[in-house]
């Protein structure tokens, strides 16, 4: 009988606590998901995702490049922000998040979640309408290079952007891809500018492209996040 209850126990640790994460981790991720916003510019076409995150004790909002463009000035529902440094080499647009009343999603430590744990959650506004979070995993570090241009074709047949114009539909757009990570994640026009999350709901990059192929997302990793964000943080506001 004590053989037995001790079986119980680690069966009910085995199994109870893998449970327990997932229904935590869940929670976590409703939470994160609420913070990712819809944003467009203040004047002309255009729509994306957005996300604020905490770095060095000040609050930034972050989204793709292409999605901020040439535009000084994007908003959120009620919010206006204004960019303060735009790699376009990265696709990675950061900007200003006063006033903005939303927490900030953590910041992960590496560009893909634990080996143990192969999990990539994208979250955005696929076609500009409602939130979709999309479960997929980790496929490979990166792909093939090419340098921005205006119009598709695109030196990479593959890889496009994801720009999603209000009245015209998807605008393609060919964008920098240096050091793109591949997810199995599905992303759509409209998911541009949101996050890319690891199994602890921690941001792990900026979703920047989709395949057309199979519709893996494409996004910029965490690393090369912060080396924008420090940028940023240098600049005067």
């Amino acid at each position: 009988m004590l053989k037995l209850i001790r079986v119980c126990i680690l069966m009910s640790i085995v199994l109870g606590a893998p449970l327990f994460l997932l229904l935590q981790f869940s929670g976590i991720l409703s939470e994160r998901s609420a913070s990712v916003l819809k944003i467009r510019p203040l004047t002309g076409p255009g729509v994306g995702s957005a996300f604020p995150v905490k770095f060095k004790g000040v609050k930034y909002l972050i989204t793709a490049a292409h999605v901020c463009a040439d535009n000084s000035v994007l908003t959120t529902p009620n919010h206006a922000h204004i960019v303060i440094y735009a790699a376009k080499h990265l696709d990675i647009c950061i900007l200003s998040a006063t006033g903005l009343d939303v927490e900030p999603i953590p910041l992960g430590v590496k560009n893909v979640g634990p080996p143990w744990l192969n999990i990539v959650k994208t979250v955005g506004y696929p076609g500009g309408e409602g939130i979709i979070i999309s479960h997929g995993s980790y496929v490979r570090k990166s792909f093939k290079k090419f340098a921005t241009t205006s119009k598709p074709p695109c030196p990479s047949p593959e890889v496009k952007s994801i720009y999603k114009h209000p009245f015209f539909g998807p605008q393609e757009h060919c964008v920098n891809a240096i050091n793109g990570i591949e997810t199995t994640a599905k992303v759509l026009p409209g998911n541009s500018g949101g996050p890319a999350l690891d199994v602890f709901n921690r941001v792990i990059g900026v979703v920047i492209a989709y395949s057309r192929f199979n519709g893996h997302g494409f996004y910029v990793g965490i690393n090369q996040l912060r080396l924008v964000l420090e940028r940023a943080s240098e600049v005067k506001q």
